[in-house]
């Protein structure tokens, strides 16, 4: 660039700067690049169609129990995830997480306990409490625990009327796609921060996700690369649609 511009003959139209723009698809005769979304057999589609432009998209309502098998995400708010109660009773895990997660959460200590309420592995997270204690600043852990925080607990809870139908794991060798909101997305990763995902927590090699990636944050949270600042969804809900593929 240097040699470029000590040019005398160098005029600014004669640096090749890309492909013109006038000459990117931008007709319809490119749509093939980017076929119309559809749900079939290998492409999961957990929004109603089609989607109106500038609108919230509506979830695809689908018994989500049909799909607690060990080819779908065990979401967190199934009616088949229990766990043990009071006095040796059986209760559904959502209500006691629903519990927990409504209760006054104002320091880390407080959000460690809530989380392992409704975890039968007990962790321990010293890389936040590190984080709230010495890294972030009285005002800033404030923000967090009164603001923050609990936007993101009403994001996760509101997962039940976000998502009405099963997620299928995506495997290695199988063509499958699955089209989801980003206010879904939103809701999913809330409930990762939260920790609420059932069956997902063993680190033993015969277990059911073994071959998955560990999905609720209870890793992240206890190693230096922390980041609980999950900044929720902006007030104007996200009307975009994101798909993801595997092969």
């Amino acid at each position: 660039m240097e040699f470029i511009q000590g040019n005398e003959n160098f005029k600014p139209e004669d640096c090749w700067r890309g492909t013109n723009i006038n000459k990117l698809c931008w007709n319809n005769n490119c749509t093939t690049l980017y076929p119309p979304v559809k749900p079939s057999n290998h492409h999961t589609v957990t929004v109603e169609l089609p989607v109106t432009a500038n609108t919230v998209p509506k979830p695809f309502k689908k018994n989500t129990d049909e799909t607690w098998t060990k080819n779908h995400v065990h979401l967190p708010f199934s009616e088949k995830s229990l766990i043990q109660g009071d006095q040796s009773t059986v209760r559904k895990r959502w209500e006691i997480i629903q519990e927990a997660l409504l209760s006054p959460i104002t320091d880390s200590k407080q959000l460690e306990e809530v989380i392992c309420s409704y975890n039968s592995k007990k962790w321990r997270f010293p890389a936040l409490h590190s984080l709230f204690t010495k890294e972030l600043d009285v005002n800033e852990t404030e923000i967090f625990f009164s603001r923050i925080l609990p936007k993101i607990v009403s994001l996760a809870l509101r997962l039940p009327s976000l998502l009405q139908c099963g997620i299928p794991l995506l495997k290695t060798h199988i063509n499958h796609s699955i089209t989801l909101s980003q206010l879904q997305i939103a809701s999913l990763l809330a409930n990762a921060f939260l920790c609420t995902y059932p069956r997902r927590n063993s680190t033993q090699p015969d277990s059911q996700y073994a071959n998955f990636p560990c999905i609720n944050f209870s890793r992240a949270q206890r190693s230096s690369n922390v980041f609980p600042a999950l900044y929720p969804v902006q007030p104007s809900p996200p009307m975009v649609n994101i798909s993801v593929s595997t092969s």
